[in-house]
């Protein structure tokens, strides 16, 4: 029962679920936006002009897929919530006050003026992005 609930659980939290939701919506609204266009380009295609003159937005599709669409998120939330909530409890509360004098000092900076010093970052950067 418990892996049942497992892949029920990573169904509705997989993002293969939120492109499908999201590309089905998107293609009802555009449908519905440009169905006059579209019914002009594609004259022999029936079906099109029953998916056109439908109103998609009051329809029960629509809800279910808004529903679905909210359950899928909510699901990536508590997913990502439990992932952080592990990580911090994982963690230490605050890093050591030595922690920043262990660090190496790669680049010194002194100047006396302003355009020196900005032309010695600009330098150090250029120099560090060229690797």
């Amino acid at each position: 029962m418990r892996k049942l609930l497992n892949k029920i659980f990573d169904f509705l939290s997989s993002i293969m679920l939120t492109i499908f939701v999201l590309s089905a919506v998107t293609g009802f609204i555009v449908l519905q936006i440009c169905g006059q266009k579209i019914q002009s380009l594609f004259k022999d295609l029936e079906w099109l002009k029953a998916v056109a003159s439908i109103d998609f937005f009051h329809s029960t599709a629509f809800v279910l897929l808004l529903m679905v669409f909210c359950v899928n998120l909510l699901a990536c939330c508590v997913q990502h919530l439990r992932r952080t909530i592990a990580l911090f409890n994982g963690a230490k509360d605050q890093p050591e006050d030595t922690l920043f004098d262990k660090l190496p000092v790669v680049q010194t900076v002194t100047a006396a003026d302003f355009e020196s010093a900005s032309e010695k970052v600009s330098g150090a950067f250029a120099a560090f992005f060229r690797k």
